[in-house]
């Protein structure tokens, strides 16, 4: 149904919505084909934000398999310490490669679940959208921006709501962006 309602809106001219449905679909199948039709919709346009590169589709997928792929690491964890426990009770000659492993598996999984987060994003769906320095419409104009372009939401403040842009902080009230989330 979203790539129906996609084709429909790309018909239609309407390339904001259709790039809207399209992200949704993604988000549900994590299919690279709908990331390579997002990227020529967004070039063919002219809008940013549509960028992705390997990192990120391995950082989408394991958000959607987290509790899957933490279980399997920490079984593996629970492995290796069961072995280091052994060869210690044993009084064999201990090998370092499960410390190794052991110690890198409980850093690699405390980093990933902390560090790394998939950020929320949003498409801007106004025509002329002033992105403000601050949470304030006294604050100084950061840039124009028209409707279509996907940014990264870094947080809320009130009606304001804190976005990235051009690698930048910069504010937008939030009735300007429609917000990708299932």
């Amino acid at each position: 149904m979203l790539l129906k309602m996609a084709f429909i809106k790309e018909g239609l001219g309407d390339y904001t919505n259709a790039l809207y449905f399209l992200n949704l679909y993604y988000l549900k199948t994590y299919n690279k084909r709908v990331l390579k039709k997002m990227e020529n919709l967004a070039e063919q346009n002219k809008l940013s934000g549509y960028n992705y590169d390997d990192v990120e589709f391995f950082l989408n997928i394991y958000h959607k398999y987290q509790l899957q792929i933490d279980l399997l690491a920490l079984s593996f964890i629970f492995v290796f310490f069961g072995i280091m426990l052994y060869q210690k009770r044993t009084g064999k000659q201990q090998s370092l490669t499960p410390a190794i492993v052991y110690v890198f598996l409980l850093l690699a999984i405390l980093f990933i679940n902390n560090f790394v987060r998939e950020r929320p994003k949003a498409i801007i769906t106004s025509a002329e959208v002033y992105l403000m320095k601050g949470p304030s419409p006294g604050s100084d104009v950061v840039d124009v921006i028209s409707k279509g372009h996907r940014v990264d939401i870094l947080g809320k403040d009130d009606v304001w709501v804190e976005i990235s842009w051009n690698d930048h902080k910069a504010y937008v009230k939030s009735f300007n962006l429609k917000p990708i989330e299932l």
